[in-house]
Formats: C-alpha cells, sequence, structure tokens
C-alpha cells in the first residue's frame, strides 16, 4: 500500500493511503542523476524502452527542472548531489473487490 507519509508524522497526524502499488525497480542512485538523465524510456510494465516519461513529473514536481528538483531534495535532506537515494519505480494496481 503506497502513503504520502508514513514517517515523521506529528502527534495526531494521519497516513494518506495513495492506493495498492507493485514496485516495478529500485535501485540506488546518485540524486543529480536526473540532471544527467532529465527523461527515461521505459514502460512501466516490462520496463522496456517504449516512452520517455520526464522525471521531475514522475517525481510529482513537473513545474521544476532537474536543477531545481537536485537543489530542493537536497536543502529538505542536507545532503550533497552525490548522495545516493533509492529510486523506486511502482504503478498502482487496479484492486477489485
Amino acid at each position: 500500500m503506497g502513503c504520502e507519509q508514513c514517517q515523521g508524522l506529528g502527534k495526531g497526524g494521519k497516513i494518506v493511503k495513495m492506493g495498492a502499488i507493485i514496485i516495478l525497480d529500485a535501485t540506488p542512485e546518485p540524486i543529480n542523476e536526473i540532471i544527467r538523465r532529465p527523461a527515461r524510456a521505459l514502460n512501466p510494465c516490462t520496463l522496456t524502452p517504449v516512452w520517455w516519461s520526464d522525471e521531475t513529473t514522475m517525481e510529482g514536481s513537473p513545474e521544476l527542472t532537474p536543477v531545481q528538483f537536485v537543489d530542493m531534495l537536497c536543502d529538505m535532506n542536507d545532503c550533497e548531489p552525490e548522495t545516493e537515494f533509492n529510486r523506486v519505480l511502482f504503478d498502482y494496481v487496479d484492486v477489485k473487490p
């Protein structure tokens, strides 16, 4: 189950569920990889090259350039652009009752 925030909730904070997801890929990579490769060609179901996706849009910040996104992430996490983060590619699962 994906959620918006699961850690660091203040007292009385509520978890906001995004829905059932399936993890397609999880890889460590430096934050600034998004600057070197601002778009990826892949099919989210098979991870084979099919269509291009803008990385900042996939990260939920389509209004930011890759450089702005790296600056924001580094400011928020007190880290350097070369710091490795785990990048998780997921897709939503259509769950029928």
